[in-house]
């Protein structure tokens, strides 16, 4: 088995890393875990050719598996690198699109919510929101400076 590293190649957005015999079923793994059933259906929501996604072998050996990156991690690791502003985290980029009063991400990439102010209840995301947050993350990733400044006016 071999590890793919799975991204869109229209913008460079990489899903994740999946385990894998073949990079078609790392690509369908990947839509499996962000709450796709399947590829063709991600291509659909994120309006990208088939032909976009693409999963890359990372492993040199195939024997040695590199660790899966859950997706969210992956994305909150792009957004670090591509961050202008301290204060711009994913976890308030997620808040502030969903009207959440705070957002954790987990070190295991999954994400929690607190829905209003002074509730200390934790609420996890649905698959549904999760893969909500994921196609609306991937609409504005990676940051061009002209793609920062059209995403914070839709804000």
């Amino acid at each position: 088995m071999r590890t793919f590293r799975v991204e869109n190649t229209q913008n460079g957005f990489v899903f994740g890393e999946y385990p894998a015999q073949t990079a078609q079923q790392a690509i369908e793994l990947m839509a499996q875990d962000i709450g796709y059933t399947d590829a063709e259906q991600i291509c659909r929501a994120f309006a990208i050719d088939a032909e976009a996604l693409r999963a890359s072998p990372i492993d040199t050996d195939g024997t040695t598996p590199a660790p899966k990156v859950p997706p969210m991690i992956a994305a909150k690791h792009h957004h670090l690198e591509n961050q202008v502003d301290p204060d711009d985290t994913l976890e308030n980029w997620i808040a502030t699109r969903f009207g959440w009063d705070d957002v954790q991400i987990t070190d295991g990439g999954d994400v929690r919510y607190v829905l209003a102010a002074g509730s200390r209840a934790w609420h996890p995301v649905t698959a549904a929101q999760f893969g909500e947050i994921m196609r609306l993350y991937h609409e504005i990733a990676p940051w061009a400076p002209d793609r920062r400044t059209a995403s914070r006016q839709r804000q």
